[in-house]
């Protein structure tokens, strides 16, 4: 629960380093991104946050959320003005899915439409066992113009459910022309994408089994216009957790592996924070050991990055994601 008694899905990528638009003749969709899909109790407020959108050309964004779906039974509706603001506040009333749509426009050009889901359930329909878990792969460098198919794993699946994959893109390079139509699979186990331009694309996979949702892993590719010499420093900052309030986590960077196939070592670690639920405080600044424990009192997503140095080179960042939640949820 964050503050003011509501749960929070959106994400800020703090430090990601977007940067600045290069220069470029023709105007370029924005893209949305409507969240995470989270859930909540029947009658729990639930804030969706499009902050996370953007324009590759820095342009002011207009938002437009829409209720998709629901169940048949609920009366939930948007009035204008909350379906034009940044952030959108659903309180949905009765148990089932709710799928809401993000569209953002520039002065020119309008988004591909995102979607995130809102799953809302008693938590004694639901209880007993842990919401189930992505995993997605280990990140990895590729050429630009190649195709990269990307599979995810499902952990903690409830015995008698089927899991429903979502692969979602967080950042791409500033000048790629990639949009959400350009990720084939996204509702499947693997997703595959052509990266266009060189640079870093993350991508995030969440699993859910139609009642619950995990909270999302994170891949990145960084697409190269040619091979290395040698294969690149590798981060990886471990697999996503849920726990319960004031329980200690542990940062472990240990399957990270160094430049030229794990010859070089590693020289320095940089887990620093991405995501935390609205109104927490960090728990820390910038931590450079190879693991770390932290105790997360707040409920909501906390998301941490990790960077690798070797031999020279940084690695593309790697994400964990810890979803703190109350016990019985």
């Amino acid at each position: 629960m964050c503050c003011d008694g509501k749960i929070w899905a959106g994400i800020l990528l703090l430090g990601w380093g977007l940067g600045c638009a290069e220069s470029v003749e023709a105007n370029r969709a924005p893209t949305a991104f409507a969240g995470f899909d989270v859930m909540v109790a029947p009658g729990e407020a639930v804030v969706l946050d499009g902050s996370g959108s953007w324009d590759p050309d820095q342009e002011a964004l207009t938002y437009r959320w829409r209720v998709e779906s629901k169940p048949e039974a609920s009366d939930l509706a948007l009035s204008a003005e909350d379906a034009a603001d940044t952030l959108l506040t659903l309180v949905p009333g009765v148990e089932g899915r709710y799928v809401v749509s993000l569209t953002v426009e520039d002065s020119q050009a309008a988004s591909a439409v995102d979607l995130v889901s809102v799953f809302a359930y008693e938590p004694a329909t639901v209880s007993g066992s842990p919401p189930p878990r992505a995993r997605a792969p280990r990140n990895r460098w590729a050429l630009t113009g190649d195709a990269v198919t990307l599979s995810g794993e499902v952990l903690d699946l409830s015995a008698g459910r089927s899991p429903r994959f979502s692969w979602h893109w967080i950042v791409r390079p500033d000048l790629s022309r990639l949009g959400p139509t350009d990720l084939d699979g996204a509702a499947t186990t693997s997703c595959t994408f052509t990266p266009d331009v060189a640079g870093d694309y993350l991508l995030s996979v969440q699993v859910s089994d139609g009642q619950r949702v995990g909270p999302p892993d994170f891949v990145a590719v960084r697409a190269v216009d040619s091979a290395p010499p040698a294969e690149p420093p590798v981060a990886d900052a471990g697999t996503s957790a849920v726990v319960t309030p004031g329980a200690t986590v542990w940062l472990d960077a240990s399957d990270s592996a160094g430049g030229a196939d794990d010859v070089q070592p590693i020289d320095a670690y940089r887990w620093t924070i991405a995501l935390l639920p609205a109104g927490s405080g960090a728990p820390f600044d910038e931590v450079v050991e190879e693991t770390h424990s932290t105790q997360l009192a707040r409920e909501g997503l906390y998301v941490f990055r990790l960077e690798v140095d070797s031999g020279g080179e940084t690695s593309a960042p790697d994400l964990v994601a810890v979803q703190v939640l109350a016990s019985g949820r």
